[in-house]
């Protein structure tokens, strides 16, 4: 009776650990939008590229950085982006680019706020809606619009 209490207690103790990781919740992910402005023709033009020759079911992901305080940058990576763009001729602003898409649940704790923190940062001397996009080989940095 004493080695069948043993072992249940030794299983017990080796398959708690195992249980709590399959009990932990596994966070949604966040649906999210942003707009672009976008100034450089060429760069713009590459995006638009890769994005045409993506096919429609592909994983591909669209990163975002922005600079933060102290010369840190925060980043963001967007699952499965739609884009959707109005061409703009009478302005400095090539084109307006709204992105959407989700981020996952996991990513999406560990880098949203400090993001969204960098985005409203003043930095000395720099826009700090400025950012640099990444889709496939293509990149370009536009200004986050609000």
């Amino acid at each position: 009776m004493h080695r069948r209490s043993f072992l249940a207690g030794t299983l017990a103790f080796l398959a708690g650990p195992l249980a709590a990781k399959a009990q932990q919740a596994i966070l949604p992910p966040v649906s999210l939008v942003l707009t672009l402005e976008v100034h450089d023709q060429d760069a713009w033009l590459g995006m638009l590229h890769e994005i045409l020759t993506t096919p429609q079911e592909s994983q591909k992901t669209l990163v975002v950085t922005i600079s933060a305080q102290a010369g840190s940058s925060r980043t963001i990576a967007i699952l499965t982006p739609k884009f959707t763009s109005t061409i703009n001729s009478t302005t400095g602003t090539i084109a307006r680019v709204s992105v959407k898409g989700r981020v996952a649940g996991e990513h999406a704790q560990q880098t949203l706020v400090p993001f969204m923190r960098a985005f409203g940062e003043s930095t000395a001397g720099r826009d700090p809606s400025q950012v640099m996009v990444e889709y496939g080989l293509a990149a370009l940095t536009a200004n986050l619009w609000s």
